[in-house]
């Protein structure tokens, strides 16, 4: 069944994010959808958004930011796009605003991922600051009665440095290994998974670098566009 749909990708928070969603939704093409010729695959158009008001540790300004997503969305839709996928955890905190003004369905990939995630007791959280300031993952899971654990202030200050360095280009073995110590002591708080909830950490930590399942929010956002797509 060809794709008729036109997929926006919304990035630039950061770059190397957004082209691992660009690269993930066609490699899912390839595995779930065999697609092979060019005519096998959706059209997509990626609109790299230089976000300012925004950092490693997430949003700055919030008006700013607000404003310049709405434009970014308004760009994708007078593109022909018929669907969005936001290729940043953080910016979900807007969601419902966006939605509220956007003529097309936006993804929501950290409902998408905690929808993966809801048959486990309960689940580890690693994000930006400001994805766990507001509690986006938090929420969401206790709204399926799973429960959440969440970093120590201390290693929520290691996951912004390993989102800083994938920011920059230049995530290491190190890097790797910060997030497995962090993976462990969640896991002995009682987390049975861990969710991947900034898309930059998915450019260090593989499902093969722990034991508990990993549920990755750039997998699973694009599964849920290219079920859109259709």
């Amino acid at each position: 069944m060809p794709f008729t749909k036109t997929i926006g990708i919304l990035g630039g928070t950061g770059p190397s994010a957004s082209a691992a969603m660009y690269q993930k939704i066609i490699q899912l093409c390839q595995e779930q959808y065999n697609a092979v010729q060019d005519t096998d695959y959706p059209k997509i158009v990626l609109y790299s958004l230089p976000l300012t008001g925004f950092d490693e540790t997430g949003i700055v300004d919030t008006a700013h930011v607000l404003q310049q997503l709405h434009d970014g969305i308004a760009k994708l839709v007078a593109a022909g796009c018929d669907c969005i996928v936001m290729a940043c955890n953080t910016v979900h905190v807007f969601y419902d605003e966006l939605q509220a003004t956007c003529p097309v369905p936006i993804v929501h990939m950290v409902e998408e991922t905690v929808q993966a995630a809801a048959g486990h007791p309960a689940v580890g959280i690693l994000s930006s600051e400001t994805t766990a300031k507001f509690g986006l993952y938090v929420s969401a899971l206790q709204n399926q009665n799973v429960g959440a654990v969440v970093p120590s202030a201390k290693q929520q200050t290691k996951v912004t440095e390993v989102i800083t360095h994938v920011m920059a280009g230049l995530q290491s073995e190190a890097d790797v290994q910060a997030l497995q110590a962090i993976c462990h002591n969640l896991k002995a708080q009682g987390a049975t998974a861990i969710i991947l909830g900034c898309t930059e950490l998915p450019l260090v930590l593989q499902q093969e670098h722990i034991a508990l399942p990993l549920f990755d929010a750039v997998t699973i956002g694009a599964k849920a566009t290219l079920a859109f797509a259709h």
